[in-house]
């Protein structure tokens, strides 16, 4: 069941994870780790600029519940996980790797949406962000030119 998702969207593979509603909270944070390593994505970029703020933390909540469609303690303890994960990680690659496994070309574009909508939590963009943003992006396989495209359509949201 996880080897084909390149060739799903990522609203497939989240709708795939979602139709089990026996998923434990264990499960939920550890299935191929793809929830894990988002959830961990989005806690590398509210915290790139050293001022992990509780706006932050609220929108990254509501965007896993959103996105995962998961209860409230289920995504408290993935953010705890993802927290703890992005803390001790030497490097992005583990997540990276993940994410980029099991998403295909939109997918990924999805996933830096997410990524963007954390970044203007704060309504501005600090240096460090835009940095990790460009840093994502490349590793995700999504060109600056689409990034940029993300970028302008979040802003112009908020």
């Amino acid at each position: 069941m996880l080897h084909d998702h390149k060739k799903h969207s990522f609203w497939d593979r989240v709708t795939s994870f979602v139709t089990r509603e026996d998923l434990s909270v264990i499960e939920i944070c550890h299935e191929d780790n793809f929830r894990l390593s988002v959830a961990a994505l989005l806690i590398i970029v509210a915290t790139s600029d050293k001022d992990f703020v509780e706006e932050e933390h609220q929108l990254i909540k509501t965007l896993l519940v959103e996105e995962f469609d998961l209860p409230n303690k289920a995504v408290e303890e993935l953010i705890a996980n993802a927290q703890n994960e992005a803390e001790d990680a030497i490097d992005l690659y583990g997540f990276i790797r993940i994410i980029n496994k099991n998403l295909d070309q939109e997918g990924r574009q999805d996933i830096v949406r997410l990524l963007w909508r954390i970044v203007f939590a704060d309504r501005k963009i600090k240096h460090l962000e835009d940095n990790m943003m460009n840093k994502l992006c490349h590793l995700l396989g999504v060109s600056k030119s689409d990034s940029v495209a993300i970028k302008n359509e979040i802003y112009e949201e908020i």
